[in-house]
């Protein structure tokens, strides 16, 4: 229940773009233990970086270090969440550029989270389709590490 809520909460809540550009702000209502940190905080992380990209269209980049930024002060799950849910925005609304995606999460700060990254591309597929990423998607990422 929580995952459709936060999804709706960052993709439709009106969230000025002066907001939208403090991370920590944003990411706050998921470090709240009355919010999100009781009531599906994994998937408000996840979500989070939608704030961002939908007053920042297509900055993937700039939205990987939009939750470095937001996750300083919470931890270190907090940045594979979110860097997750960059990916997934990524992919969503590139549904046939693999390619980009991978170039997007190339560019995470360790191959860790460059993972995360790819994970949430391709946990958006396997959500919306019921079926894994096909390999010929796959193989339009470039980097063999991700």
């Amino acid at each position: 229940a929580w995952n459709g809520i936060w999804m709706d909460h960052f993709a439709s809540t009106t969230v000025s773009s002066h907001d939208a550009d403090d991370p920590v702000a944003v990411l706050s209502v998921c470090a709240d233990p009355k919010l999100g940190a009781s009531r599906g905080r994994g998937d408000c992380l996840l979500y989070s970086a939608t704030a961002f990209l939908l007053h920042r269209p297509r900055a993937y980049v700039a939205a990987l270090q939009w939750c470095y930024d937001g996750c300083a002060a919470i931890r270190a799950a907090c940045e594979s969440s979110c860097v997750r849910g960059v990916g997934m925005q990524t992919f969503k609304e590139n549904l046939d550029n693999m390619r980009l995606v991978g170039q997007v999460c190339i560019k995470a700060k360790t191959q860790s989270l460059r993972q995360s990254c790819v994970s949430g591309a391709k946990g958006y597929y396997s959500f919306a389709t019921g079926h894994n990423l096909p390999p010929s998607f796959c193989r339009q990422i470039e980097d063999t590490s991700l």
